[in-house]
């Protein structure tokens, strides 16, 4: 195994956060194989990049993934955070289809395909 993770400790720690947002930093740790102020660290980090929201329930923190915050190097431009952690495993909360509406998935840069109307035809069957 080489010494080096294609994945960082801080997005080793954001993914497993997005499956356990009520784990404390000692879980946290011990899934990850980093100290525990290691994680507070990474966690600080996380928080005030905007990637999560953390609010404390009792003696624990619930942690709250942004999805739409785009990653944080230039060269990943658009990419939201949420889209790379669906391809990790992550399942975004969908809202009800009564409440948002039937819609069809959208990729990214092929929103103008759906404003494109469809062609009319004539009742002699003349496309318009």
């Amino acid at each position: 195994m080489p010494g080096w993770k294609l994945i960082t400790n801080h997005g080793l720690v954001l993914s497993y956060i997005s499956k356990h947002p009520r784990s404390t930093a000692r879980e946290l740790a011990e899934a990850v194989n980093l100290t525990e102020r290691s994680i507070r660290k990474i966690i600080d980090d996380l928080e005030s990049a905007g990637f999560i929201v953390r609010r404390r329930e009792g003696r624990r923190n619930r942690y709250r993934i942004k999805p739409h915050i785009v990653m944080s190097h230039p060269s990943h431009g658009e990419i939201a955070v949420g889209d790379l952690l669906e391809i990790l495993g992550w399942r975004r909360r969908r809202l009800s289809i009564k409440a948002k509406g039937p819609q069809s998935p959208q990729l990214p840069g092929f929103s103008d395909l759906d404003s494109q109307t469809e062609p009319e035809t004539t009742p002699e069957g003349i496309t318009i």
